[in-house]
């Protein structure tokens, strides 16, 4: 109904709203004309001129200055210690001279290759190349506190074309202090005469068979005690069953004697009932009698 209302309003009015539609364009057309021909101004000007400089840095560059690090020496160092213990090693220039200095690290590990170790902490002497000139050589030192394997990392300087960083050889630390003690105990272990020797060793078999025996002895009481109780719990298990079967015969009994007391009260209810219909059957006849009497009474008189 409402679009039906609607649609016949557009009908109505399409001419009108065609109308101002168009009028509509025109204004916005004129104002438009207007705004582009009409003379232009800025209603505040203001100048100013910055004079600034920029200074040209100076920029350190990665050039390289051709110095080239190598270790000498030979491929792996054994070293027998057990106190801390100084390990060394030769570093040289085999390039042209450092324009700056470089650093190096000391890798360790208990077992195997160092350089899957942990790296140690260093003095304050320490870790750092010296400007080396081309050909000259130089020596980094560690103090190594414990038995293992040591490793010496260097740095090239920036702008070498290699890997940039560089291994020594492995240095082993062995401490065959214990080795040497148990030498020394089977030395005189070999020293002591036989006699000695059969003697701690009947001590030990009598130990050992005490050892057993008193192990044997505990194996049995602990047996004798799971038996014991054991027997203890099949015990409890059949005072339980005999408690539940005296408690079920009581029930059965108490059942027996409820049910005789309820047939003992149905039996005496129905006598009752039997007794007053009898007395009821009597009293009925006296009444009877007497009404007879009363009647033939009557009729005499």
């Amino acid at each position: 109904m409402r679009s039906t209302r609607l649609a016949k309003y557009k009908r109505k009015y399409k001419k009108a709203v065609i109308a101002l539609q168009i009028l509509a364009i025109w204004y916005a057309a004129v104002f438009s004309a207007a705004l582009l021909t009409s003379p232009t101004g800025a209603y505040f000007n203001d100048s100013a001129e910055a004079m600034t400089k920029i200074p040209v840095g100076e920029w350190e560059t990665d050039e390289w200055d051709k110095s080239s690090l190598v270790f000498l020496g030979e491929k792996e160092q054994k070293v027998e210690a057990c106190e801390p213990e100084k390990i060394k090693v030769k570093l040289k220039n085999g390039g042209e001279d450092m324009k700056v200095t470089s650093s190096y690290e000391v890798y360790y590990a208990a077992d195997g290759n160092p350089k899957k170790g942990k790296k140690l902490e260093l003095e304050t002497d320490e870790g750092t190349i010296k400007k080396l000139k081309s050909g000259e050589e130089v020596e980094l030192t560690f103090l190594a506190g414990e038995p293992g394997n040591y490793k010496f990392k260097a740095y090239q300087v920036e702008g070498h074309p290699g890997k940039g960083e560089l291994w020594s050889e492995t240095i082993t630390i062995e401490c065959k202090k214990s080795n040497k003690t148990k030498a020394g105990e089977k030395e005189k272990v070999e020293e002591q005469p036989a006699e000695e020797a059969e003697e701690k060793a009947e001590a030990e078999d009598k130990a050992t068979e005490e050892k057993d025996s008193k192990q044997t002895e505990e194996t049995e009481k602990e047996e004798q005690k799971a038996e014991d109780k054991k027997q203890e719990s099949d015990k409890a298990i059949d005072e339980k069953q005999e408690e539940s079967k005296d408690n079920q015969e009581e029930s059965e009994q108490k059942q027996q004697d409820q049910q005789k007391q309820s047939e003992e009260k149905q039996v005496k209810a129905a006598d009752t009932k039997s007794e007053s219909s009898e007395g009821q059957q009597e009293k009925a006849k006296e009444q009877e009698k007497s009404l007879s009497k009363e009647k033939s009474e009557g009729d005499k008189e």
